[in-house]
């Protein structure tokens, strides 16, 4: 943590050298200007937005699935608008600012509405200054003129931005050190450069001479909207100069957890991202943004100067895998302990003596465990502010967990120096928070970076979680990212055991009982998620029984039965694991094949009646009209069988769990139609699970105001998909879709879960949804492109209104991005994540 001000005062005489002062703004006012958009989007106008997604399960052999979100649409609204935002002063002396200085405050007034307006420009409001000159640019400050008459500005198109420059003197007297040189545009009351000083309406005070403001004549154009103003402030403190600081940011998310081959919570894998950048935006105005630079390391037993992103092995856990360093970057690696080492050298003769790095890989499984820290150091010397975000991968087993798992918390920091610092203060930044170089979030310096605490060794009880997961903490807490690992290991144990496929010992949530095997029917693309699938859904399973007893097992038989007396059979605890009966359409069929190698391969087959399953085949050549029995099983033998499960149509909505319990037993009258398995003291169930779909897409939207902060209307999806409010032109649309994985997660043993793999998220912003269309995306005709794109994990492309793919970073603002897709390698039974966007209405 470090806040690297210098002062200094000497004055330049080499000329003419203006010399850029950032805003003294807490709220972080200095972003990116909003782009200059086309004209407004027609008023009435609905944008419709459904998602789409595809996936695969486990088993190679089956089609891909397809998943389709709720539709999500919003009205746009006419409405006039402006903002004033603070872009700068230019000290034309250079130096410090001192008595006579000549200043020009730099403004930029933006027209937000959605048609061109004039926009009155008042006198501005002065404090130790003494204004020479209003000028204004419609050509982006390469010519400035004199404001018109009446100080309103004709005609300003919509989403065009208007540079306003403010030149006058510092006083010559009557102004002592510290004091604020001071220039306000606009009067909306607080004046403070927060959102509710932006776009705020203006009520009946319109005339008032000290307002920026629109002049729009609502009446003549129907606009259902008054007028706005907005104001900004800037000012800087006199006799001081602008220091330099470097901001570097990190950031870490997890990417994903595949669980290990067994349900312990010690052979899990936690796959961790990092991303690195250097802003060259301030969050402090007495700081302009200067390049990161190197810092002094212990490098293969010998000091160096390097730019180094460290990220220490979390407790309970060891590398699993080699990072692989990005262009411009070498891999390192530590294995002294956290305890008594830092990532770097000390500038504190008191502090902990720095790690020794070495790029010399671990290759053995002793060597991998006895890595401490992974770091990344830049082979450039400096990184340019405002350089391309660079993102390094770190995956961790659980490893030293216990076998039903815990909690692994992980800091991640970023060493460097500011470029032209010549005290040499360290800047470092660590993750969990979305502000640059430790900075509060108010913009203030946080504490300074001590040697002694700051070792990046994770410590949720000082340092605090990240409870989102999205680096959104807040304050000096919130910066631990921290992941919950769960294990079980239930012993299974029966007379005979009856479960998935080559596991019939397999164990479930609860028991023995409910071990499970899941599998999906192929749900139509583009099916909406609340109308009834038109067609049949089908989907199969394969499952084993065995005789773990030391005796022959006589006449055993396998059969459906319902949900209800699944429940009510000996040794099963009623806790809903089997959906319940009502869950199973009327009508639905089960296929039961034997699948003894050297038999005729009969099946029989079930119908449910609402009540229970009967057999409703009849007796063929390679059909029966009685349970499927497979005779005697001896001791240690298995036998298999498959499992068709066709649900009738128009039965089930997509992402419908249906629990079949299939009970294997010993039969005493195998020629019964409905096996004796009550009367039996040997009995175990299994579940074949039948899910219409299981990846879950949830969509919601809300409407920013111009700011990009003020929330007009909060995440919603609105009545039938229709948020209440409206959306301007210049607001800003987010769009989130959370998804998840609704099949069972892998509790217990040895049980066949289904994992969405290659699941690709698709926002096409032209596409039609389902055959025959029930609904079309328009948002990418009638929005743009905004930075600010979040997903939880995976990787992200972007692609262009024509379909070209265009990156796989966050595109910038303005940029034709039509389509966006979210791929993650895998989302685990029960695993969940988000993907946002933004968009700006044109």
């Amino acid at each position: 943590m470090s806040n690297l001000k210098k002062k200094r005062n000497d004055r330049s005489s080499a000329g003419y050298r203006p010399l850029m002062i950032a805003a003294l703004v807490a709220s972080g006012i200095l972003q990116p200007l909003l782009p200059v958009l086309a004209a407004g989007t027609a008023a009435g106008q609905n944008i419709s937005n459904t998602a789409t997604a595809t996936y695969d399960d486990d088993d190679v052999t089956t089609p891909t699935f397809n998943a389709t979100s709720n539709t999500v649409q919003i009205i746009v609204a006419p409405v006039s608008g402006v903002t004033v935002k603070p872009t700068g002063i230019n000290d034309l002396n250079a130096g410090a600012v001192e008595q006579g200085d000549t200043l020009a405050y730099n403004f930029d007034v933006k027209n937000v509405g959605n048609t061109a307006e004039g926009i009155y420009i008042p006198t501005p409001t002065v404090q130790n200054f003494t204004t020479t000159a209003v000028e204004y640019s419609i050509d982006n400050g390469v010519t400035f003129l004199p404001l018109p008459s009446g100080n309103i500005i004709p005609s300003v198109g919509a989403d065009v931005t208007v540079k306003i420059k403010v030149t006058g003197t510092v006083p010559t007297s009557g102004i002592v050190a510290g004091d604020l040189v001071k220039v306000t545009l606009g009067n909306t009351g607080p004046n403070d450069n927060t959102p509710a000083t932006q776009n705020v309406v203006d009520g009946t005070d319109g005339s008032n001479a000290d307002e920026v403001r629109t002049t729009f004549d609502l009446a003549a154009v129907g606009a259902p909207a008054d007028n706005k103003e907005a104001s900004a402030t800037q000012s800087i403190a006199f006799a001081t100069k602008v220091t330099p600081q470097a901001f570097s940011l990190l950031k870490k998310t997890v990417g994903s957890v595949t669980p290990g081959s067994s349900p312990a919570g010690n052979d899990d894998t936690i796959n961790y991202n990092l991303n690195f950048s250097v802003l060259n935006t301030s969050p402090n105005g007495s700081l302009t943004p200067a390049d990161l630079t190197g810092t002094t390391i212990k490098l293969e037993n010998s000091t160096a100067t390097k730019i180094l992103v460290s990220d220490a092995i979390p407790a309970g856990t060891a590398l699993q895998a080699l990072p692989t360093a990005p262009a411009g970057w070498t891999t390192v690696y530590s294995s002294d302990a956290l305890d008594t080492t830092i990532p770097i050298v000390s500038p504190s003769a008191s502090a902990l003596p720095a790690a020794n790095w070495t790029a010399t890989a671990p290759t053995t499984p002793a060597q991998f465990a006895a890595v401490k820290r992974v770091g990344f150091i830049a082979t450039a010397t400096s990184i340019t502010a405002g350089s391309a975000a660079v993102n390094f991968p770190l995956s961790v087993v659980t490893s030293g967990l216990p076998v039903n798992g815990g909690k692994v918390d992980n800091i991640a920091q970023v060493f460097g120096q500011t470029a032209g610092d010549l005290t040499n203060k360290v800047v470092v930044d660590e993750s969990g928070d979305a502000s640059p170089s430790n900075f509060e979030d108010t913009g203030n310096a946080g504490p300074a970076y001590d040697p002694a605490k700051d070792t990046g060794k994770a410590d949720p009880a000082t340092q605090g979680v990240d409870t989102k997961g999205d680096n959104s903490g807040v304050g000096s807490k919130g910066e631990d990212t921290e992941v919950t690992i769960t294990g079980t290991i239930a012993p299974a144990s029966d007379s005979i055991l009856n479960g998935p496929n080559g596991k019939p010992a397999a164990v479930g949530p609860t028991d023995a009982n409910d071990d499970f095997t899941n599998a999906s029917t192929p749900v139509p693309a583009g099916q909406s998620p609340s109308v009834v699938i038109a067609g049949t859904q089908s989907a199969s399973f394969n499952n084993t029984v065995s005789n773990p007893s030391t005796v022959t097992l006589a006449d055993v038989t396998v059969q459906p039965i319902s949900p209800t007396k699944a429940e009510a059979a000996d040794g099963i605890a009623t806790t809903g694991q089997y959906n319940g009966t009502a869950a199973i359409p009327t009508g639905t069929t089960v296929t039961l094949t034997d699948l003894t190698v050297g038999t005729t391969n009969k099946t029989v087959t079930y119908t449910f009646n609402g009540t229970d399953f009967v057999i409703t085949s009849t007796a063929t050549a390679t059909t029966q009209a009685t349970p499927l029995n497979f005779g005697n099983l001896a001791p240690n033998a298995t036998v298999n069988y498959k499992t068709d499960v066709t649900l009738p149509a128009g039965s089930v909505t997509p992402l419908t769990a249906i629990a079949i319990p299939m009970v294997a037993f010993p039969d005493d009258n195998p020629a019964g139609v409905n096996a004796g398995y009550t009367s039996e003291l040997t009995n175990n169930i299994t579940i074949d699970r039948v899910y219409t779909g299981y990846m879950k897409l949830v969509k919601e939207a809300r409407i920013l105001s111009a700011d990009k902060n003020t929330i007009i209307e909060d995440w919603t999806v609105g009545a039938s998909g229709l948020l209440t409010k409206k959306a301007a032109p210049g607001q800003f649309i987010e769009y989130r879709i959370s998804y998840q994985n609704i099949s069972t997660a892998a509790n217990g043993s040895g049980n066949t879960i289904l994992n969405a793999n290659n699941f690709k998220l698709i926002e096409d912003g032209a596409a039609a949804i389902g055959s025959p269309a029930t609904s079309t995306n328009n948002w990418a005709a009638n929005t743009l492109h905004q930075q600010n794109t979040l997903a939880s994990q995976g990787t992200v492309n972007y692609f262009s209104g024509l379909g070209a793919l265009v990156g796989t970073t966050d595109q910038a603002d303005g940029n034709d991005v039509g389509k966006y897709e979210n791929i993650v390698p895998t989302v685990a039974p029960a695993g969940q994540g988000t993907f946002q966007f933004r968009r700006v209405v044109k």
